[in-house]
């Protein structure tokens, strides 16, 4: 017996591209049997220019306070999208001054998220590389890289099979996560930890000794 984490989750009160509240989200994930979920709203040009950090947390403060009520463990990430590429960088082991004392982080190259993440003790784990938009960073800029993306209205077998030669190629860390916007993007995927994981020292410490085990949705059994 594991316990399951969900790597990869947007909020309706962030995420201009999410549609479900977390006081909805949360009892739909209890019911799935999640312990811990790493709130990774979206962060780009276009919110830095039209929102603040403020409202970038909104989210993640909404989803502490409902929690409580499900027994849920609430982390704080962040899927960061840079100018320079169009590709999207999960950041693992973000806090909340991190957030508001780093207004612009869309204006940094790849290079330079490693080096902040380096710095603050973070992982970046690039998402769903190979998505039709997207394509693999430089290995020496990445922690890991997302293998197993659940999400319906994206995943293919063949993104995830060249993500994950990708990351074995290169020695890094892989992850798997819901990519959870709506409530048909079905939860079920994420990362089964030995241990439940209280914040996100502990998530990042597993997550470099590879101690922990692959949850795939039925999205996976339907188009492998």
């Amino acid at each position: 017996m594991g316990f399951l984490t969900e790597m990869h989750f947007h909020t309706a009160e962030s995420s201009v591209c999410a549609q479900v509240p977390v006081s909805e989200a949360l009892p739909f994930y209890k019911e799935y049997g999640y312990k811990t979920i790493v709130i990774t709203d979206h962060m780009a040009r276009w919110y830095v220019e039209n929102r603040s950090t403020e409202h970038f947390l909104l989210g993640y403060r909404s989803a502490l306070e409902a929690a409580e009520k499900y027994d849920i463990n609430i982390l704080l990430g962040m899927e960061l999208n840079i100018d320079s590429m169009p590709n999207d960088y999960l950041l693992y082991g973000m806090t909340e001054e991190l957030v508001l004392s780093n207004p612009d982080l869309p204006s940094l190259t790849e290079s330079e998220v490693k080096e902040f993440a380096d710095k603050n003790g973070l992982l970046v784990i690039q998402a769903h590389p190979f998505r039709s938009w997207c394509y693999p960073g430089e290995a020496k800029n990445l922690h890991g890289v997302e293998v197993y993306n659940g999400n319906t209205d994206w995943y293919s077998p063949e993104q995830s099979e060249k993500a994950l030669r990708f990351a074995e190629e290169n020695n890094l860390i892989k992850t798997a996560g819901t990519d959870f916007h709506k409530f048909y993007h079905t939860p079920g995927t994420g990362l089964v930890f030995p241990e439940e994981i209280k914040d996100s020292g502990t998530l990042i410490s597993f997550l470099k000794d590879g101690n922990y085990d692959f949850a795939k949705s039925s999205t996976f059994d339907k188009n492998e």
